[in-house]
């Protein structure tokens, strides 16, 4: 019976050392479509990633782990801070930064030119105009408060990986 044991291990022992020879050779395959800076291959020959890297399929290779990605947490403070779309255009989402920058020109030009008109009111006119002018800096009120609210929810939108960059990868 003893006998058989180590007839057994040996047997295990030189299947060990076949498959570290196969190893070797899945890896360096594994090698060739992997990303030096972006993944590892793992002991079967499989790409791992690390976190901020994924995989960009282009038209003519396909290299595993070649996209290094976005950081969430610089989009959203961009968003936060400077608002106006800029984290929109960090993470190359282009559309959503031009129509941002220019839903807030809009919204800024529609506030002062309100503000402005109430400054120079002119209470001889009648009290319809006193009327709009109460109107409208509501409305720049409500624009005003619109527009901060939609930064917050972008800020929240990046953090929790509700937006892609302009590729269609997750932030990390």
């Amino acid at each position: 019976m003893r006998i058989f044991y180590i007839f057994i291990s040996f047997l295990i022992q030189i299947k060990e050392i076949k498959l570290e020879e196969n190893d070797i050779i899945i890896i360096n395959k594994c090698k060739e479509y992997c990303s030096i800076e972006g993944g590892n291959c793992d002991k079967f020959g499989i790409c791992k990633c690390k976190n901020e890297y994924d995989t960009l399929i282009t038209d003519k290779n396909i290299i595993f782990c070649n996209y290094k990605k976005f950081n969430k947490t610089i989009s959203a403070s961009l968003e936060l801070m400077l608002g106006n779309g800029f984290g929109h255009f960090y993470c190359q989402r282009y559309i959503n930064g031009f129509l941002l920058i220019t839903c807030n020109i809009i919204i800024f030009y529609l506030c002062t030119s309100i503000i402005i008109s109430a400054i120079n009111f002119d209470r001889s006119i009648g009290d319809n105009i006193l009327s709009f002018t109460k109107t409208g800096i509501t409305i720049s009120s409500f624009l005003i408060l619109f527009t901060f609210f939609w930064r917050i929810r972008d800020a929240i939108y990046f953090m929790t990986n509700r937006y892609k960059d302009g590729n269609g990868i997750d932030l990390y």
